[in-house]
């Protein structure tokens, strides 16, 4: 077994050498304890998690930014360099 800890709130995952051969980088997994959306980063000696960080580019000044988790729950943004609010859409 391998362990790694959610960057967020530190909670220990276990894992397998199968999960180690079956995960990509840049893979995300979400942690069961508090439910963040965690990236994969592999590396020599087995896994790193960090937190993902959802960005989205704003359809009316085309700024890059970041989406908190209001956003994301809500599925509405709001550009802060324009202020334009709108609609997040996801893709499959």
């Amino acid at each position: 077994m391998y362990q790694a800890f959610c960057e967020a709130c530190g909670e220990e995952l276990l894992f397998t050498d199968q999960d180690l051969n079956d995960f990509q980088d840049g893979d995300i997994i979400t942690c069961d304890c508090c439910h963040t959306d965690l990236e994969i980063v592999k590396t020599e000696e087995g896994l790193e998690l960090h937190r993902h960080v959802w960005m989205t580019l704003c359809p009316k000044c085309g700024e890059e930014f970041e989406l908190t988790d209001e956003m994301l729950t809500k599925s509405l943004a709001q550009c802060p360099h324009c202020k334009y609010k709108f609609a997040l859409e996801w893709e499959e």
